[in-house]
Formats: C-alpha cells, structure tokens, sequence
C-alpha cells in the first residue's frame, strides 16, 4: 500500500517536468519567433529599402500589415482554441507564419513583401493564447501563474533577439536567407508542437477532469 503511494506521489512529481518539455518547450518556442517577427521589421527596414526603394510610408505599411493581421485574428483564435485545442490551432497557424516569412524572404516586389508579413501575422496570432490554453490544460492551476510569466519572458528574449544577435546574422547572410531560415524555424515548431505535445491531458494531470470530453481526442 505505501509502496503504491510512493510510486504515485513520485509520478506526480515527475508530471510537471515532462510537461516542460513535452508541452511548455514546444509552445514557448512558438511565442518566441512571435516576438522575433514582430521587432525584426525595424532591423531590416534599411536593407528593404534599398533593394526595393521603398519609401518610409511603404516601410510603414509592412510593419502595419503584420499587426493588422495579428488584430483581426484574436478573435478568430479564442473560438478556435476553445474549438479545437492549442496543438492543432497553434501547429497549423504556425505553417502559415512559415509560408509567410518564405514569400517575404523570396519576395521581389512590395505586394509579396506585404502578403508575407501579413502571413507571419496571421501565423503567430495564436502563440500567447495558445500557451495560456494549452497550461491551463495541462498544469496544475496553481502554476499556470508562473507559467504564464515564464512564457512571457521567453517572448521578451525573441525581441532580444531581434536586436544584435539577429544583425550579427544578418551581416554574413543577408535578410533574405534569414527568413528562410526562419520559415523553416516556424515549420519546425509547428512539427514538434504537433508531434510532441500530447492531445489531451495525461492521465493523472490535475486539470484532466476539467477539459470537455468533446476537445479530448486521442
């Protein structure tokens, strides 16, 4: 009997540090690029400029499309998380936000430049409310405060990154490789997101019973 109890007690402590890797990494990792797009556009503005002659009102409009598409998807991404749950929405958004930074780093003309931003907006729509979805779910609710944080502050590291780490890049491969490696960085997330992260709570995870019988699909 206190052998039962202690191998339970050892596999709910164990729980939350899978469920960092299996459903907090994975998620994360999606807010982070989020951040990336949102503050690279003010690096690059110089290069786009140049190689498209792009005015400052036209540097304007692909900084505005991103978070214009972003805008008019928040309410879109809360009916379908609570639909079809963070993995699928998230995983799926995310292939759009690499289609999207793709066309922008291929792009010959303003209109492509344009429609890939509005992509990669359209994309990383559902990071933050993914996560949030996707730890209340899963994590005990006590911690989904700190969760909550932890996943904020990995958004705040993708804006970093945006600054010097990124112009260190930038400086050997040019904008246009970036993006490509960053469309291909989103369908990698998408991938893990979709691979990793479970489709319904663990059996034994505290908010296990709280989730719809409906969005639990194995």
């Amino acid at each position: 009997m206190s052998t039962n109890a202690n191998a339970r007690a050892e596999s709910d402590l164990s729980l939350p540090a899978k469920l960092l890797l299996t459903v907090f990494a994975p998620f994360a990792g999606g807010f982070f690029l989020s951040f990336l797009f949102r503050s690279v556009n003010a690096l690059i503005a110089k290069d786009l400029a140049a190689d498209f002659s792009l005015s400052a009102a036209d540097i304007g409009l692909l900084t505005s499309t991103y978070l214009l598409a972003f805008a008019i998807m928040q309410v879109p991404v809360g009916v379908l998380l609570d639909r079809y749950g963070p993995r699928r929405v998230v995983a799926t958004l995310l292939c759009f936000a690499g289609t999207g930074a793709m066309l922008f780093g291929l792009a010959q003309g303003l209109w492509v430049l344009t429609l890939g931003r509005a992509l990669i907006g359209f994309g990383v729509s559902a990071c933050l409310m993914g996560s949030m979805k996707a730890f209340s779910l899963w994590f005990p609710l006590e911690r989904i405060a700190t969760l909550n944080g932890w996943v904020i502050a990995v958004g705040g590291v993708g804006a970093l990154a945006a600054t010097t780490p990124m112009e260190a890049l930038l400086g050997p491969w040019g904008w246009r490789a970036v993006f490509v490696g960053l469309a291909i960085t989103c369908w990698a997330t998408a991938l893990s997101i979709f691979a990793i992260v479970p489709e319904k709570p663990c059996p034994g995870a505290p908010n296990a019973g709280a989730r719809p019988s409906g969005a639990c699909s194995a």
